[in-house]
């Protein structure tokens, strides 16, 4: 079992409720961010960061959340046809219609990390927000740096060898 004070993030908390937010279910858990005291006025209030349903970051009083959650808990995942297990629950915009998650498509293909990053933001474009441009603009500026990164390892090779 955790305590807050042995909490890192990633870890898992749950929810048992005791306010209202449309972004958090009573029963399920979220991932653990950071911890923060925060005064108001004078009184001393515990916070944690939690990820939402939303798939964001945002802070919520302790006291709606199970710190103790068994160290053993994982979330069950399917990835071609096989039942896996992680402690990461992913928001919905990364899964595909069959199962796939956005982070299992990039891994399949071994890509790295601005091609993987721009595929995650393509997969999830008309998922996550009610236009895709945000997204769509961020794929591309990550094909962009990936097209400079060649670019330097180019011109470095060519600095080099002696041919430029």
């Amino acid at each position: 079992m955790k305590k807050l004070e042995n909490l890192k993030p990633g870890d898992l908390v749950k929810y048992i409720g005791g306010g209202t937010s449309k972004y958090l279910i009573k029963g399920n858990y979220y991932e653990f961010k950071e911890y923060r005291k925060t005064d108001v006025r004078g009184a001393t209030y515990d916070k944690i960061y939690v990820r939402d349903e939303s798939g964001k970051f945002s802070t919520k009083p302790r006291t709606w959340f199970e710190i103790d959650v068994p160290d053993d808990f994982f979330y069950t995942t399917f990835w071609g046809g096989k039942s896996l297990k992680t402690k990461v629950k992913t928001p919905n915009y990364y899964n595909g219609d069959y199962g796939y998650t956005a982070k299992q498509v990039v891994d399949n293909f071994n890509l790295p990390y601005h091609l993987g990053t721009a595929v995650t933001y393509i997969l999830r474009a008309y998922k996550k927000h009610n236009t895709p441009n945000e997204d769509i603009q961020k794929a591309i500026d990550h094909l962009t740096f990936e097209l400079e990164k060649l670019q330097r390892t180019v011109e470095h090779d060519n600095i080099i060898s002696g041919t430029e």
